[in-house]
């Protein structure tokens, strides 16, 4: 095989992974289900062309003694996050599973992965009981024009609620499409 033909199928294959990646988020973004979380914590940091926004959410730290479900996880382990609807509108973790459990009305499923892990004290060895998770989904990262998210006070408030919108489809995948900043929406380019 030649050296251009080569460079020609790797970048063919380079060429097929961004437009796969693309797709899926543009296939999450029009067939996932709308569902709103409240933030914690939120940090920016500056970028080339615009800020970056890391949001911390609730449902980022499960208490796996509360929540019904299963709850022995080793780090790296899939998660599904089963969140219901409150009257608020506002979703919330009701329960933690290995796999994708069935869903009612009112309820979704979200993919995660366990980044951190506590365990219970006065346990004695060497049973360890898993007694939270932290759990990364993939919406953490959020861009915007430089300059939007300047003042950190804005966040660290306790007064001030930041709510992201947040499109889940059938598989668990997570998408945001938007932020709620003081009342005003802040929509995130979809590619």
């Amino acid at each position: 095989m030649s050296r251009g033909l080569r460079y020609a199928a790797v970048t063919g294959l380079l060429v097929a992974a961004i437009v796969g990646l693309i797709g899926l988020r543009v296939y999450t973004l029009e067939s996932g289900y709308q569902v709103r979380l409240r933030t914690t914590q939120m940090n920016t940091e500056p970028l080339i062309l615009g800020d970056e926004v890391t949001f911390n959410y609730e449902i980022a730290r499960l208490n796996l003694t509360t929540l019904p479900g299963d709850n022995q996880f080793e780090l790296y382990d899939t998660v599904y996050v089963k969140l219901g609807r409150l009257p608020s509108k506002l979703w919330v973790a009701q329960s933690t599973h290995r796999t994708p459990p069935p869903v009612g009305p009112f309820e979704v499923v979200l993919k995660g992965e366990v980044v951190a892990r506590e365990y219970l004290e006065n346990v004695p060895p060497p049973v360890l009981i898993t007694k939270e998770v932290t759990v990364r989904y993939g919406i953490e990262r959020f861009s915007v024009p430089r300059g939007e998210f300047e003042a950190p006070s804005v966040f660290t408030s306790p007064r001030r609620s930041v709510i992201v919108d947040v499109r889940v489809n059938d598989q668990g995948r997570a998408a945001i499409t938007g932020v709620w900043l003081n009342g005003q929406f802040y929509r995130e380019p979809v590619l």
